[in-house]
């Protein structure tokens, strides 16, 4: 008798061995809170992606846009600086060429 039991138990263990494992997963069945729980953290964790890379790129544009200000800006400090300083150096040089030289060597 155990022997036979024990016969049965192997085919059993071969059996279930053989089964695919896609026959073996159906046989587990979760409760449905287990499912709703994964479908919200699904949901909530698309929704954090989805915000994160729409910030990102948001923030990306302000810092492109605010660059661009102060480049535009520091270039017209400099510009208006070049301009007052050659304006006097081309005063400077009309003086120096209608002075005459004074000195010998």
């Amino acid at each position: 008798m155990a022997g036979m039991r024990q016969a049965q138990s192997g085919e059993a263990d071969r059996k279930s061995a053989r089964m695919p494992v896609i026959n073996r997963l159906k046989q587990v069945l979760f409760p449905l809170h287990i499912h709703i729980a994964t479908l919200f953290i699904g949901l909530i964790l698309a929704v954090g992606l989805v915000l994160g890379w729409f910030n990102y790129h948001k923030n990306a544009e302000v810092i492109l846009s605010a660059s661009e200000q102060l480049f535009d800006q520091i270039n017209q400090e400099i510009m208006t600086h070049f301009r007052q300083v050659s304006a006097h150096t081309g005063s400077d040089i009309d003086l120096l060429v209608l002075t005459p030289m004074s000195g010998t060597m």
